[in-house]
């Protein structure tokens, strides 16, 4: 358990809530992390519920930044990889903050040629794994990694993020992604709440909303030009 997290999630929801404010989210938290949903049940896997990073040790600076583990709505995952309207088969899916892995199984499922989470839960990633042999599926795998400090792959690529972090880890991770390179690049952001750190950067063009029944998942697409030509990084600035 991460000590200094918890005492930071207490003191915010004391000043935000109250007592008794506090108390009744705790006590929604308790119910709600306990349910297992339709998914698990039809895959045999452990991937639902809410996971406060509080209840992990997590070494990364970045802990502070980290939002809690929710998975994702299937049809909701799926139907913004298909309006990408791609050949996934050359394409690598990357989950920065994949939690116990529910967007791996469902991307391994899209044809990807390859399909990586990135998780700096340590407990998290390790169920990750354990969901991905479950589901006998042998083109993924999960690294033990901080989303702020992980080189993307090269090669055609689909960055997903479901609101794993605030804005200072955002603008991290979109200062890596429009790092020189070759190939298609698509971020996916469900649940944007940190939209304006990938809308600030000028080598990422918003392309659509995906359909959504809760919440809304954003795709930004690497310009072209950008992406065939060797040219030197571009800092973003990082606000905290």
């Amino acid at each position: 358990m991460n000590f200094e997290l918890v005492r930071a999630v207490v003191s915010k929801s004391l000043r935000e809530r109250g007592v008794w404010g506090t108390v009744r989210r705790t006590s929604e938290y308790l119910t709600k992390a306990q349910a297992v949903d339709e998914f698990d049940i039809k895959n045999r896997t452990d991937t639902s519920g809410i996971e406060p990073l509080w209840k992990f040790s997590i070494s990364s600076p970045h802990a502070k930044f980290g939002g809690r583990y929710h998975a994702s709505e299937e049809w909701e995952l799926a139907g913004a990889l298909k309006a990408l309207d791609e050949d996934l088969s050359s394409f690598t899916f990357v989950d920065l903050g994949c939690g116990k892995g529910r967007s791996l199984l469902i991307a391994a499922r899209m044809r990807f040629r390859r399909v990586v989470g990135v998780e700096f839960a340590s407990e998290l990633a390790a169920t990750a794994r354990r969901n991905i042999q479950i589901a006998g599926i042998d083109n993924a795998n999960v690294i033990d990694a901080d989303a702020a400090e992980f080189p993307l792959p090269e090669g055609d690529l689909v960055v997903f993020l479901f609101n794993p972090f605030r804005s200072t880890v955002a603008r991290r991770v979109a200062s890596n992604v429009v790092q020189p390179r070759l190939g298609k690049l698509y971020v996916l952001y469900s649940n944007p709440v940190c939209a304006e750190a990938f809308d600030d950067c000028q080598l990422l063009q918003r392309v659509g909303l995906a359909p959504a029944r809760w919440l809304p998942t954003i795709i930004w697409k690497l310009t072209r030009d950008v992406s065939a030509k060797a040219q030197a990084p571009r800092e973003l600035e990082i606000r905290v």
